[in-house]
């Protein structure tokens, strides 16, 4: 056991008043209480006036009688006493705080230092008690304000840093928990028709979870969604005393469990988004602090819910974009593959359509030595039957038979190289192939009564596909003939092959009717056809521009001109290195 101090050692006998007056005008409590019995002995004027008390009232009781049953950490007050005042007594001394309760009722804590005293054999404890009540609320709120400080700044690096927006509303709703746990925390949305939608809640023992309820605030509450709507921060003490809960009360205790709640509304461009909230068991008036720190979460979920929206959409662009890249280079094969198809199965038809127009041309030029052959068959008929048919006779119409046929093979010839495929490109004259072409189909314009004008036919040399080239030729005047034909006038082609700069430039205008404004823009493109229906394959022209510019480099165009309309084909000249077969 430590050394017990006595009063009268400490100064000499004569020196006692002058203890005495320390005592009486120290500007703190000071008590001396007997250990064993719990009851002062002595106190000051001091005490008398901390316990709003009077000096009898005060030598008559302990220090249990000015204080709550409960100490601020749970211990009952006597239990505590009696551990301080044996520690005091075993170690000299002890230094702790204390809350005392004032006869007036007023709480206030304090700190107690106890130091154990001994005098004529008997042992005592002084007591030395300082009023720390308003240094205890500073530091209460000092804690508070580095509280909120602590969860602005977890906000502001952790909200902000959430994967999804279900991770941040579940971490700002548990860093309410934290700051209040005797409070619920909780997160809901409220969709446009005002249906809420509880997404977190984070709730002391003996609340209710919430998360998932919903309640269409529309026709339960109204006001209560009006001033969601309308307000910042909607801070009611208790629920049943506010108008604007009043008509939900009810509900908000009875299944909600929450007498007083703190809400705050999370908007976006659109409106109202969600709410973020503290709800109270009891009765509560919220604080300046306890709405600053809810607002200052919410305005940091907000950002960061509208900042994870914008992220994940990005995330999805990103994802699909990493999809198309993909699968874009198998997109452009197939796609490349059928449009290759596809310009295989038109150049066919235009080949077909041309073949048959072609058939069309040979029975023409067929007619005329088909009747002649046939006079001459009735001529060795006819001077057989008359006995006039002598050897000369029958030499000469064999003879002009023989050439009669001789044509018609040579016409067949003609024809038989205009649809041999090329597969070598090759130096040609285009001034060549062009009359070849006009020489084809002569005979048909000339049984339309279409005089043809050819004016300069330069002896330039290209690059390409000959028999490809005369098929466009060959397109260009029958579609120049049937523009004549559709007008019904005196029809006259004049074509032209000239050299400009670096191209052969071929010119084929007619005098028929033109191109309309709305059809010129549209005349090349497949299965577009200026005539009636099942009169034209509409890809004629289509295959010109394929064969002049995909497969010969060139470019061809189409313009109405005075009384008609012109094509204008443009190949480059054949260069020095072109190859020839």
């Amino acid at each position: 056991m430590a050394r017990a101090v006595g009063i009268q050692s400490l100064l000499p006998a004569n020196q006692e008043l002058l203890l005495r007056a320390a005592l009486e005008q120290a500007p703190e409590a000071i008590v001396i209480a007997d250990p064993f019995t719990g009851q002062f002995v002595y106190a000051n004027e001091a005490s008398v006036r901390m316990f709003a008390s009077s000096l009898e009232e005060v030598l008559a009781h302990g220090p249990l009688h000015f204080s709550p049953p409960l100490q601020p950490d749970g211990r009952e007050s006597a239990v505590a006493a009696r551990e301080y005042l044996a520690e005091a007594v075993s170690k000299g001394s002890c230094r702790f705080e204390w809350k005392h309760r004032s006869c007036d009722g007023v709480e206030f804590i304090c700190e107690v230092r106890l130091t154990a005293l001994e005098t004529s054999g008997r042992r005592y404890v002084r007591g030395s008690i300082f009023d720390i009540d308003q240094r205890k609320q500073m530091e209460h709120r000092l804690h508070e304000g580095n509280r909120r400080l602590r969860i602005m700044n977890r906000s502001a690096h952790g909200i902000t840093t959430g994967d999804s927006v279900q991770e941040l509303v579940q971490l700002a709703v548990r860093l309410l928990h934290e700051a209040y746990s005797e409070f619920r925390g909780v997160y809901a949305t409220i969709n446009a028709d005002g249906v809420l939608h509880v997404l977190c809640s984070v709730e002391p023992g003996g609340m209710p979870t919430l998360t998932g309820k919903e309640v269409d605030l529309s026709s339960v509450a109204p006001a209560y969604l009006e001033a969601l709507r309308s307000h910042a921060t909607l801070a009611v003490s208790d629920v049943r005393e506010n108008p604007v809960t009043l008509p939900m009360q009810k509900m908000l205790r009875e299944e909600v469990g929450a007498a007083a709640i703190l809400d705050v509304p999370l908007r976006h461009v659109d409106g109202l988004e969600g709410i973020l909230c503290l709800d109270s068991p009891r009765p509560h008036s919220w604080t300046p602090d306890e709405r600053a720190t809810v607002e200052s979460v919410a305005r940091f979920l907000s950002v960061a819910v509208r900042d994870a929206h914008i992220w994940n959409e990005r995330m999805r662009a990103e994802v699909a974009l990493q999809s198309l890249n993909s699968t874009l280079k198998d997109r452009v094969r197939r796609e490349v593959e059928k449009n290759r198809e596809k310009d295989v199965i038109m150049f066919h038809q235009s080949r077909h359509a041309a073949m048959g127009e072609m058939i069309s041309n040979i029975a023409h030029q067929w007619r005329q030595p088909l009747n002649a052959l046939g006079m001459v068959l009735f001529n060795i008929h006819d001077a057989y039957a008359h006995n006039d048919l002598s050897a000369e006779t029958l030499e000469e119409d064999v003879n002009k038979a023989g050439r009669l046929i001789k044509q018609m093979s040579s016409t067949i010839s003609d024809f038989r190289n205009f649809f041999r495929p090329d597969r070598v490109r090759t130096v040609f004259c285009p001034a060549t192939i062009v009359q070849e072409a006009v020489s084809l189909v002569q005979p048909d314009l000339q049984y339309h009564n279409i005089l043809i004008h050819s004016i300069g036919m330069h002896q330039t040399q290209i690059c390409g596909f000959a028999n490809e080239y005369s098929q466009v030729v060959l397109n260009l005047l029958k579609n120049a003939r049937d523009a004549i034909l559709e007008q019904g006038a005196q029809g006259e082609l004049y074509i032209t092959l000239d050299r400009e700069g670096p191209d052969a430039v071929l010119r084929i205008r007619d005098n028929g009717h033109g191109f309309s404004p709305e059809t010129l823009p549209r005349i090349f493109e497949p299965y577009f056809s200026t005539r009636e229906e099942g009169k034209g394959t509409g890809i004629g022209l289509y295959m010109s521009r394929l064969i002049i510019e995909e497969h010969m480099g060139g470019r061809i165009e189409a313009r109405n001109v005075a009384g008609g309309a012109e094509m204008v084909v443009r190949v480059p000249c054949a260069p020095d290195d072109c190859l020839t077969e």
